[in-house]
C-alpha cells in the first residue's frame, strides 16, 4: 500500500514538474513581448515608464484571460502612429479590452468549431459600433434555433451594427436580420445586404423605404441586382423631390422678398394720400 502511495505521489510530482517546465517558455515569451511593447512605448512614443507599464498591464491582463491581444497591440501601434497622448490611449485600450471581454463571454456558449479569436474580434467591433450585448446574443440565439452556423451569425451582427450606425431605427434593423435568418442568407448575400444599406443611406431612403425595398426583397428572394436598382431608382426620385422642394422654397422666398420690397412703397403712397385729404 505504501509503495502504491509513493508511486501516485511520484506521478503527481512528475506531472507538476512537466507543467512548470513547459510553462517557462510561454512565460518567457509573454515577458519578452511585454518588454518589447514597453520599450516601443517609451522610446518611440515618448511615454513615461509608468504610463507604458499601465498599457502593458492591460495587454498582459487580456492575455491571461485568453483574449486576442493582437487587437490591443494594433490599437496601441495606431495610437503611437497618431501621437495620441498616453491618458487618451489608455482610455481607448481599457475600453477595447472591456468590449473584448464581453465578446469572449458571448462566444463561450458556442460549441461548434470556429476561429474563436476572430469571432471575439468581430463581436468586439460590433459592440464598439453601438450594438448591445443582448442584441448580439439574440442574433446568435435565433441563428441556433434555425440551424444557422455561428460564423454567419457574426456577419448578421455586423449588418445589424451597420444599420444602427447609419441611423436607422431598431425595428428596421430587427426586420432586416429576421429576413436574413428566414432565408438563411449566406456570406455573399450578407455582404450585398450591407452594401445595400449603405447605398440606401447615401440615397437618403428612410426606414419605411428601406424595409419596402430590402426586407421585402430578401424575403421574396429577389436578386441583389434588382434590389440595388430599386434603391437607385428611389434615390433618384428622392433627389428629384428634394430639388423640386428647394426650387419651391426659393420661389416662395423670392415672392416674400418681393412683397417686402414693395411694402415701403405702398406705405409711402398711403401716407401721401392721407396728407392730401
Amino acid at each position: 500500500m505504501k509503495k502504491r502511495t509513493l508511486r501516485i505521489e511520484s506521478c503527481f510530482t512528475a506531472v507538476f514538474l512537466l507543467a512548470v517546465i513547459f510553462s517557462f517558455p510561454l512565460a518567457a515569451k509573454q515577458n519578452n513581448e511585454s518588454n518589447k511593447l514597453r520599450e516601443l512605448l517609451v522610446q518611440k512614443g515618448g511615454y513615461k515608464t509608468e504610463e507604458a507599464n499601465r498599457l502593458c498591464a492591460i495587454v498582459e491582463s487580456a492575455e491571461a484571460e485568453n483574449l486576442p491581444v493582437e487587437v490591443l497591440t494594433a490599437r496601441i501601434n495606431e495610437g503611437l502612429a497618431r501621437k495620441v497622448q498616453a491618458k487618451l490611449l489608455y482610455e481607448v485600450i481599457i475600453k477595447k479590452k472591456e468590449s473584448l471581454k464581453i465578446a469572449g463571454e458571448l462566444t463561450k456558449k458556442i460549441t461548434e468549431p470556429w476561429d474563436k479569436n476572430y469571432a471575439i474580434s468581430v463581436i468586439s467591433d460590433t459592440l464598439d459600433r453601438g450594438m448591445k450585448k443582448e442584441e448580439i446574443a439574440e442574433i446568435f440565439k435565433l441563428c441556433a434555433e434555425n440551424n444557422i452556423k455561428a460564423v454567419l451569425a457574426l456577419h448578421y451582427a455586423e449588418i445589424a451594427a451597420t444599420v444602427k450606425v447609419e441611423g436607422y431605427k431598431v425595428e428596421t434593423k430587427n426586420q432586416i436580420i429576421r429576413a436574413l435568418i428566414k432565408v438563411k442568407a449566406d456570406k455573399e448575400l450578407t455582404e450585398y445586404t450591407e452594401k445595400a444599406v449603405l447605398n440606401a443611406k447615401t440615397g437618403k431612403l428612410d426606414d419605411e423605404e428601406l424595409k419596402e425595398v430590402l426586407v421585402a426583397g430578401i424575403e421574396k428572394r429577389r436578386s441583389m441586382r434588382t434590389i440595388e436598382n430599386e434603391i437607385k431608382e428611389r434615390s433618384r426620385n428622392s433627389q428629384q423631390d428634394g430639388k423640386e422642394k428647394r426650387l419651391n422654397n426659393n420661389r416662395e422666398r423670392s415672392s416674400a422678398n418681393e412683397e417686402l420690397r414693395k411694402l415701403p412703397e405702398q406705405i409711402g403712397t398711403e401716407d401721401t394720400k392721407g396728407r392730401k385729404k
